[in-house]
């Protein structure tokens, strides 16, 4: 009897392990593809200024992506293509948005002012504690603090003009991917990954409630 609980214990964990390969690997395409889509539509639409993002915003999240994938790479972790694809992809999507806001927004802003030259200053500061002190790990996780803070000067744009200036298709698509990342990161038990995807959860949840309460008062000033 005994042995045959052992059996079925092994079987069912087995099974959960494989079950785990396959949901990690068919959620990082997941992953690829939501990013793919959501950075193409929101490129679109810039465009067709159907938008108007702050280009201070992805000109951070770039920097900040870029060097949190480095401090990652570094982190001495096992990265796989599951863990990785998140911030990877990201990284890519900022810089296509930045790009496009450049090329097609007539006379496009790039607004560092005191938060941006903070926000530029503080990842200068990172960089250095690495280099001083040889601890990527620590280092990735005061990124994730400094990339929040990236999502400030669109929260900022939209209070200031007093209505919504950015895509719910965008933005909700990101909100999806991101808790699809967070699911891989938890199933690779990889708490840097984790911790990236579940930054992006939180921050990009703040931007679409700001962006529904301006649209909610411009309704009503209309009516």
């Amino acid at each position: 009897m005994v042995a045959w609980i052992s059996v079925v214990s092994v079987a069912i964990a087995g099974s959960r392990y494989t079950y785990q390969i396959l949901w990690n690997t068919a959620a990082a395409w997941i992953v690829v593809a939501l990013v793919a889509i959501a950075t193409s539509r929101y490129m679109y639409q810039i465009y067709n200024r159907e938008v108007n993002p702050a280009l201070s915003t992805w000109v951070i999240f770039f920097v900040g992506g870029f060097l949190s994938f480095l401090t990652y790479v570094h982190s001495g972790k096992n990265m796989t293509f599951e863990t990785g694809i998140f911030n990877t992809a990201d990284m890519i999507g900022d810089l296509l948005v930045a790009l496009s806001v450049i090329i097609w927004v007539k006379k496009p802003k790039v607004k560092f002012e005191l938060f941006e030259r903070l926000y530029l200053s503080g990842a200068v500061t990172i960089v250095i504690f690495w280099i001083i002190s040889e601890n990527p790990i620590v280092s990735n996780a005061l990124l994730q603090l400094l990339i929040a803070g990236g999502y400030i000067p669109t929260i900022r744009k939209i209070i200031r003009n007093k209505r919504n200036t950015d895509s719910f298709y965008s933005w909700g698509i990101y909100l999806v991917t991101s808790s699809v990342a967070v699911s891989i990161g938890l199933g690779n038990h990889d708490g840097l990954a984790t911790l990236y995807a579940l930054k992006s959860v939180i921050m990009t949840t703040i931007v679409l409630i700001t962006m529904i309460v301006y649209t909610k008062k411009k309704r009503r000033i209309e009516e």
